[in-house]
């Protein structure tokens, strides 16, 4: 499978796609049968102005996944917005919303080679390690593009995070610091509770989290970033009356990860918030 290679192929689709409506047309004029109906019946829910809109913001999704595919030379790492996390969860958006299962199979190619790669990880920040990495699986997973369980795929990083005391991090970035690491847990319960499986971390991870995310709340060092998911954290683990409206992680909690980045980091997380709009 050669990711480049049907990028290549399916921009000249694109590249051609007027001259092949043009044959569609010819074709559809020489069958005696009336397609009427059909017509008819497709413009039942949308008007025409509503297809045209969805047409155009189905080409432009089209167009962005390509350019991602066609660069993915730049997703150095397996990370989300520049990592090919993010190439599996816009590829799986994809077959959800169109049912080509071609995309299948180039993501279940990118998603081998995470998990071949997942145990010799050592960075554990955000932007490029084991907590966005974790958290990408969790968004795969929770929000039905992938089947498995979280605490057995995810039991190496989930130990990881478990030896480290939390409370005595300087950084409270998302990107490499406190925020990633509360994201990433914050993700982990949800996940667990959505699915009725145990919440592996232990007592001690949650007392130092719990005195790291309060120190973040009182001496933010970063306050353009969302702090949504800090206190969603400490709801959780205070309140358990609250996990009956436990919903599914959303790719907006990771957009100040996308204004801080390069043009493909701000490139994949528009491509995935508005692809996960669509099939919504």
């Amino acid at each position: 499978l050669n990711p480049s290679l049907f990028a290549e192929i399916y921009a000249m689709l694109l590249d051609n796609k007027e001259q092949i409506e043009e044959q569609r047309k010819y074709y559809s004029s020489i069958f005696t049968r009336n397609f009427d109906f059909v017509i008819k019946l497709n413009g039942v829910t949308y008007e025409n102005e509503e297809f045209e809109e969805r047409n155009i913001k189905f080409n432009n999704l089209e167009k962005n996944l390509i350019f991602c595919l066609s660069h993915s030379s730049l997703y150095s790492s397996f990370s989300i917005l520049r990592g090919k996390c993010g190439l599996v969860i816009m590829l799986l958006l994809w077959l959800k919303h169109t049912g080509n299962r071609f995309f299948e199979h180039m993501a279940e190619a990118y998603l081998n080679q995470i998990y071949e790669e997942l145990s010799t990880y050592l960075d554990m920040n955000f932007r490029d390690g084991l907590m966005g990495i974790g958290w990408g699986i969790e968004y795969l997973l929770q929000n039905g593009l992938i089947y498995g369980d979280s605490n057995e795929i995810l039991e190496e990083i989930d130990a990881k995070v478990m030896s480290i005391r939390w409370e005595r991090v300087k950084d409270h970035s998302l990107a490499t610091g406190l925020r990633g690491v509360i994201a990433y847990v914050t993700a982990r319960i949800k996940g667990c509770i959505l699915s009725n499986n145990k919440i592996v971390f232990d007592q001690d991870l949650f007392n130092s989290l719990q005195i790291a995310a309060k120190n973040l709340l009182l001496n933010d060092t970063s306050p353009e970033e969302n702090i949504s998911y800090v206190i969603e954290f400490l709801d959780l683990i205070h309140n358990q009356n609250l996990w009956t409206m436990v919903r599914p992680i959303d790719i907006k909690m990771i957009e100040s990860l996308s204004t801080k980045g390069t043009e493909i980091e701000q490139k994949t997380y528009e491509t995935i918030k508005e692809m996960s709009y669509c099939i919504k």
